[in-house]
């Protein structure tokens, strides 16, 4: 009314991921830009006042901030490696982690790329997670006949009443996922309590929900793992305490399935090293959908075992590559694997088993032992107030 221009400071609110404005005048806080107002951009830096979503920013925030900005500084730091070594960062063959018996100072600065590189991997998503999810298809393909028994359900044997003997024509997965371009936010990102699961339909290419879906809109990532459930997959569907005959279908809950049997497969032609081209390409393509600990490709039967760092990203590869077309196949089959071959995979399964049985025994006794201790104090505790209640008894006596 003054006529005075107004100064607005531009945040981001940390709960909507969306911005807004703070007048430094007057201390409020509004969604939408008054005109002729003059805007100063702050979404890069810390503020201590509260937000319009409510929530008071703390020191924790401002320690958060820091961290964002040293993972910003470290992928600036891992594309200056990616240009300095390009045979490192572009050839998918090479090993993951150095041996034991290589150099240590090798070893170690290897590791070293490795977590930049993956770090980098995870400010990707991130960039990726500030735009809304995109509508994969417009509708879905549905049946347009209607069968007795086609919506009845087994639950003892897994399979649909229908599910009989007659031959049925496998054709290619008409929808196919591309992290890059199909990754966003949706409802499940707004969620609080974190516990939605990943859209099988995102998964196979084909959600029509974009971002109104109320499940997840991307690749698992590290930090999905810490909410895992053991009797669920990652899409929430219940798994079973045995496999099916042909070791399709979700999975078990009584073993850990985190290895994917893909057959089918065809050799690529001119190639000088047809083994190490299919090998690569493997990668390139298991790679998507989370960290790869080891590919064993066996050419006698054109197949290959991947094995993945944690069920999660096994179970999403299975949905987005099952029926794809793959290096001149017309598509694929992909499996869950009962027992791989490999000498090397075995002996790592059986270590893994024991660090997961260990850790697992540590930390049983850390909750025995706390409980034991919670115990004690509150006996004392009863202890005391008993004898004060003594104590006042015989005052007022």
């Amino acid at each position: 009314k003054s006529g005075k221009v107004q100064v607005f400071e531009k945040h981001l609110d940390p709960t909507y991921n969306q911005p807004y404005y703070y007048n430094t005048r007057t201390g409020n806080s509004v969604w939408e830009l008054p005109k002729n107002a003059k805007v100063i951009d702050k979404t890069t830096e810390y503020s201590a006042h509260p937000t319009l979503s409510g929530q008071k920013r703390t020191k924790a925030d401002e320690e958060e901030k820091e961290e964002d900005d040293e993972k910003v500084r470290e992928l600036k730091e891992a594309k200056r490696l990616r240009e300095q070594y390009p045979e490192y960062y572009n050839k998918a063959n090479e090993e993951v982690y150095v041996s034991e018996s290589d150099n240590e100072e090798e070893a170690e600065e290897y590791n070293q790329q490795y977590i930049k590189w993956a770090q980098a991997q995870t400010i990707q998503i991130r960039e990726w997670m500030k735009r809304p999810a995109r509508q994969q298809v417009t509708e879905l393909r549905k049946e347009t006949g209607y069968m007795e028994g086609n919506y009845d359900y087994n639950i003892w044997y897994d399979k649909y009443l229908t599910d009989r003997r007659e031959e049925v024509e496998r054709l290619p997965a008409p929808t196919k996922l591309d992290p890059e371009l199909d990754t966003g936010y949706t409802k499940a990102d707004l969620n609080e309590k974190k516990a939605s699961f990943f859209c099988i339909y995102f998964a196979r290419g084909g959600c029509i929900e974009g971002s109104n879906c109320r499940f997840y809109h991307r690749v698992p990532q590290p930090e999905d793992l810490d909410f895992e459930d053991n009797l669920r997959d990652c899409f929430g569907r219940a798994r079973h305490a045995s496999f099916k005959e042909d070791m399709t279908g979700i999975g078990t809950f009584s073993k850990e399935c985190r290895t994917l049997y893909v057959c089918e497969l065809r050799m690529p032609e001119g190639a000088v090293n047809p083994v190490r081209n299919m090998v690569n390409l493997l990668y390139e393509e298991c790679s998507k959908w989370g960290e790869i600990e080891d590919i064993n490709f066996i050419s006698e039967k054109a197949a290959a075992f991947v094995r993945y760092k944690h069920r999660y990203y096994a179970e999403f590869a299975r949905e987005a590559m099952q029926d794809q077309p793959f290096a001149g196949a017309e598509f694929i089959t992909v499996k869950w694997a009962k027992d791989d071959p490999n000498p090397r995979s075995k002996k790592q399964t059986e270590h893994e088993e024991f660090i997961t049985f260990k850790k697992a025994f540590v930390k049983k006794t850390a909750q025995e032992e706390k409980a034991k201790e919670s115990k004690q104090k509150k006996l004392l505790k009863e202890e005391k107030a008993k004898e004060s209640k003594q104590k006042k008894l015989l005052k007022e006596e």
